[in-house]
């Protein structure tokens, strides 16, 4: 299922289109400069939880967030920072949607270094991506827009791609949930896997602590296509 629209507040969301335009420009930029240096920026820019656990290189928190394995990675991670990231900068504003995404993406590294660590799975591989942030984002959007909608594309009885509309609330919590069930099954494993589940787990889980004071600072109210937002304090 891919997520391909959410209900939201139409409003210019600078801070979300760039943090997709750099993404993209730097996966590009490595890319034209071939195969080798592709690799050499992985292994020195991204993030391994032996250095995150001991203090050193910790520029990598944020290096790490702007590189991914391939253009599959990459195009998964915009699609959902796009969809979802423009709603929640909505609420936030662009600033304080910039330090909450950066925010998220350290604490889901954190969470992850910690739980490698706990399995005893090699510290030493590094991890890319900006998924980690990204599932701050969805865990923000569950917690501010708990009643809206998502449209997203699935397949038929045919066969046939077919958009759907479904509660966002059932959505998000049935993605976290499958997170959570794959981060389990990894722990079981005596290697680590290619897919860092738990700072996915860990990224969701601090957006939605995060996002709290956000949750009352605005009444949004849904009318058709329409959304009206009503600051708290006019409410009387």
């Amino acid at each position: 299922m891919i997520p391909v629209g959410v209900e939201a507040p139409w409003r210019r969301s600078y801070v979300t289109l760039l943090l997709v335009a750099v993404n993209v420009a730097v996966y590009a930029c490595l890319v034209l400069q071939g195969p080798v240096a592709y690799v050499h920026a992985i292994v020195e820019l991204g993030l391994r939880p032996i250095d995150l656990l001991r203090g050193t290189r910790l520029y990598t928190l944020a290096t790490s967030m702007f590189l991914h394995g391939d253009l599959v990675h990459l195009l998964g991670n915009m699609l959902y920072l796009y969809v979802f990231g423009r709603a929640v900068e909505a609420r936030m504003g662009s600033l304080r949607f910039l330090a909450f995404y950066l925010a998220c993406g350290v604490a889901a590294s954190y969470i992850h270094a910690l739980v490698e660590l706990a399995a005893r799975h090699p510290l030493n591989i590094p991890c890319v991506g900006a998924s980690g942030a990204i599932s701050g984002v969805l865990g923000a959007y569950l917690l501010l827009y708990p009643r809206s909608s998502v449209s997203i594309v699935a397949l038929s009885l045919l066969g046939f791609p077919q958009v759907l509309t479904v509660p966002a609330a059932l959505f998000l919590a049935a993605w976290f949930l499958f997170q959570l069930w794959l981060g389990l099954a990894t722990l079981a494993l005596p290697y680590a896997v290619g897919v860092a589940f738990w700072a996915h787990v860990g990224g969701f889980v601090a957006g939605l602590l995060m996002a709290a004071p956000f949750r009352h600072r605005r009444r949004v109210v849904f009318s058709g296509r329409i959304w009206y937002e009503v600051p708290i304090r006019a409410l009387g």
